[in-house]
């Protein structure tokens, strides 16, 4: 028996053009097997044909998300509007049309209250996500690639497990003293440099964030050389802590190319600070980080209150100096946790941005999702699969 929402079948049917194919109906019979043994959870597998009731009854509105689960032995599908369980089933019943396994398995048993549109703006829908919802160690290569974007003389940018690692589905970044030559570790940057480049929308991340001496964790993006026109490289700063106990600054930048170099040009005078008015258990605390952006403004905003816009304009916040249009194409996101050292090249306070005796190892900052709305108007470049990619476990195997 299939739900929708509490509703059986009767009420909520799915409807496929064609009948599924017995070698899916093979695969999902294996899959069915997994699931009880992991689980307990009887998965029952049809090819009869169902029917589209356009008189289902809307449900009342509600945050939207739409999940796939267990309950009683039955496979569950729910959504806080009708809508949001209705996108689900239909994309779950693509993927069996599309002998899409992959997609086909994560949906009956990983998915779970995935929002397909944002309550923010509900006229975007979701376009790209990580909820780094799977087993083992590894984040997903499909859709991170480590880069280093910051360095300092005394700080060794890690790229294993003991700077960046994946576990109870978040995704883990750690700063540490070591012992050696160079005598601090962070994690490479975390960038969707292969994955993802987008102008327009609303990216929101779910985190605990670092703060304190010398802490220098950022959401920020930056734009990728083939998309940026080589004369401004546009720098999106979505939030960055400079070493301070209770505050976050956004900022926004425009560097100009002059032949030798990158050279700043405009913005970024971290003039609208969140203060969150606290500072004991502060990193500890879950915080939703939001950034929206369209063609004339970029709002930032911390657990849905929005407390920055800047005007991008060609008469807006900053429109007095050239190429404005830097503030338009598309960029890649970028995860630091970086932290100031004696050597690092910029230092916001001098000495006093420092590490010292009161900074508290490992230096954590932790990410429970990052997921990207778009509507109409948004520009979005996914490219393909790098070659040689090996895909992180999947959860239930």
């Amino acid at each position: 028996m299939i739900y929708l929402n509490g509703q059986g079948i009767d009420k909520y049917r799915i409807y496929t053009t064609e009948e599924i194919p017995v070698d899916i109906l093979n695969s999902l019979e294996y899959l069915r097997g997994r699931i009880e043994d992991l689980t307990g959870h009887r998965l029952t597998i049809s090819s009869e044909r169902g029917e589209l009731n356009i008189e289902a009854r809307i449900a009342d509105l509600a945050p939207e998300y739409a999940e796939c689960g267990f309950d009683g032995g039955d496979l569950i599908f729910a959504g806080g509007h009708y809508l949001s369980a209705a996108e689900l089933v239909r994309s779950f019943a693509d993927s069996l049309r599309d002998g899409d396994y992959d997609a086909a398995f994560t949906l009956s048993y990983s998915y779970d209250k995935q929002p397909l549109y944002s309550t923010r703006y509900p006229e975007m829908k979701l376009v790209w996500d990580d909820e780094f919802d799977y087993t083992g160690d590894l984040y997903d290569r499909r859709k991170w690639v480590q880069r280093p974007q910051m360095r300092a003389k005394d700080v060794v940018n890690g790229t294993g497990e003991r700077n960046v690692v994946v576990r109870d589905g978040k995704l883990v970044l750690r700063s540490w003293s070591e012992d050696g030559d160079k005598p601090y570790s962070t994690n490479m940057s975390m960038t969707t440099y292969d994955s993802l480049n987008y102008s327009y929308g609303y990216l929101e991340m779910r985190a605990k964030v670092p703060f304190g001496k010398g802490c220098w964790p950022s959401f920020w993006m930056i734009s990728k050389p083939e998309y940026s026109d080589q004369v401004y490289n546009t720098e999106i700063d979505i939030f960055e802590v400079f070493a301070s106990p209770d505050s976050l600054w956004p900022n926004i930048h425009k560097w100009f190319h002059d032949g030798s170099g990158y050279h700043s040009q405009l913005g970024g005078d971290r003039k609208c600070p969140y203060v969150f008015g606290h500072t004991a258990g502060l990193s500890d605390e879950w915080h939703t980080y939001g950034f929206f952006w369209d063609e004339t403004r970029m709002i930032f905003s911390v657990d849905g209150q929005d407390y920055c816009t800047f005007d991008i304009t060609e008469t807006g916040d900053f429109g007095d100096r050239p190429g404005m249009g830097g503030f338009h194409v598309p960029c890649y996101v970028i995860l630091n946790n970086f932290i100031f050292t004696p050597l690092a090249h910029w230092k916001p306070n001098g000495d006093a941005s420092l590490v010292d005796e009161r900074t508290v190892y490992p230096v954590t900052y932790t990410i429970d999702y990052i997921r990207l709305y778009q509507g109409e108007n948004g520009i979005l470049h996914k490219p393909s699969e790098r070659a040689g990619y090996v895909p992180p476990v999947v959860v239930g195997e």
